[in-house]
């Protein structure tokens, strides 16, 4: 207690500054990523302490300082502001296991944990801070509040601040721990477990920290495509390679259990209009059948609703225009509702049906699948999405060779 006493400015700027960090990193972000309100930082409440620490190392650096140059001095505190990064990101992912940013995809980076804009933006904020900012803060609040109010503002907001990480630092354990255990075993999702991980993936470690997304995306489709390593000598795994690479389109060519699910939409005149619009190197009608048949199987497999899954495959593109009218994001957002729009127009809907379309351009949808022949659906649309995009690829090359 007599420490904070004898200290109590700089407890007090600490607080002061990691509420200015906090405000200009979530009014940044804001700004800057255009998808809400960003509350930016590790903690609950409007503090962000690494700018709190920033400053006040700063604070006892730059009078000894002094004699230095105003530039060299900013040179100096913002590569001790960016190894104080460093030393954060580092700290945090030997806690926790996973990497809460990354800037792996800028130039000039160290480990993705720093990199050289970054560190061109600390410059800047320095600059601000010891120029306008310090001094501010010293003459209109610091200098004015009386040392008791000082005291007891400085003593409940630490209180707070400290609670708040107590607090974080569980939660934060508790979704890296989700995180590195995400490798589940598709075979036994239920209901209840996507529910559970519909949850999860709400919390506010997703929104604050994309890369923490990154991760479970990744992690999640790797999960997937791990289990077709292990059972493609399986004879259903088998049958479904076939249907990717040979696509049957006519009925004849189908497995009979799958078109006595989805004979009655085959034979409806909106589903016959998807042949009138393209999808990479075929038509929707086709890359839908492809979808539905592969999904279906897998549904089977996994003991899924395979008639719902198949069902809901079939009309997940039923936008019915051309999309490369509606390039760009737009359409890439938009079309899974337009579709769903379309069919529940045109046909009774069930709770899982209208999962699979609404859900099946997940992450770029950001809502999570309720059920898991959504995920299913949205994980058999990547596959055969992209190997027709190869496929379109080399036909364009060789189109351009010959």
């Amino acid at each position: 207690m007599q420490f904070l006493i004898h200290n109590i400015d700089y407890f007090l700027g600490f607080i002061i500054y990691s509420f200015l960090g906090w405000i200009v990193e979530s009014a940044g972000r804001t700004m800057l990523e255009k998808r809400g309100f960003v509350n930016s930082g590790f903690l609950h409440n409007p503090f962000i302490p690494i700018y709190g620490v920033g400053a006040i190392i700063i604070i006892l650096l730059n009078q000894p300082l002094l004699p230095i140059a105003l530039p060299l001095r900013i040179l100096i505190f913002t590569i001790i502001c960016t190894a104080l990064e460093y030393l954060t990101g580092l700290a945090f992912e030997a806690i926790f296991k996973i990497k809460l940013w990354d800037y792996t995809k800028q130039k000039f980076n160290i480990h993705g944990r720093i990199c050289l804009f970054n560190s061109f933006l600390w410059a800047i904020l320095i600059g601000f801070f010891i120029l306008l900012i310090r001094p501010n803060v010293d003459r209109l609040i610091i200098g004015r509040l009386a040392f008791e109010a000082k005291y007891y503002i400085a003593l409940v907001l630490l209180a707070v601040i400290l609670f708040d990480t107590l607090i974080s630092t569980l939660e934060l354990k508790s979704t890296a721990l989700f995180l590195n255990q995400l490798l589940v075993k598709y075979n036994s999702l239920t209901v209840s477990m996507m529910g559970s991980l519909s949850k999860k993936i709400r919390n506010r470690f997703f929104h604050i920290f994309p890369n923490i997304e990154k991760i479970f995306t990744g992690r999640f489709m790797l999960g997937f495509l791990d289990l077709f390593k292990v059972r493609q000598r399986e004879p259903e795994l088998r049958r479904i390679s076939q249907i990717i690479n040979q696509p049957p389109l006519v009925q004849a060519a189908m497995d009979p259990a799958y078109v006595d699910a989805v004979q009655d939409l085959l034979a409806h005149d909106v589903v016959k209009q998807m042949t009138e619009y393209p999808h990479h190197d075929q038509t929707t009608l086709a890359h839908s059948l492809v979808v539905s048949q592969v999904s279906f199987q897998l549904a089977k497999k996994f003991k899924a609703d395979a008639r719902s899954t198949a069902r809901g495959a079939l009309l997940h593109d039923l936008f019915l225009y051309s999309w490369r009218d509606h390039q760009g994001i737009s359409h890439v957002v938009n079309h899974p509702k337009i579709a769903l729009a379309n069919a529940q127009k045109h046909f009774q809907l069930n709770e899982v049906e209208t999962d699979i379309i609404l859900k099946h351009m997940w992450p770029l949808c950001r809502r999570f699948f309720r059920y898991r022949e959504a995920f299913i659906v949205s994980m058999v649309d990547k596959i055969v999405a992209t190997k027709e995009a190869i496929a379109m690829l080399n036909q364009f090359i060789n189109q351009k060779m010959n």
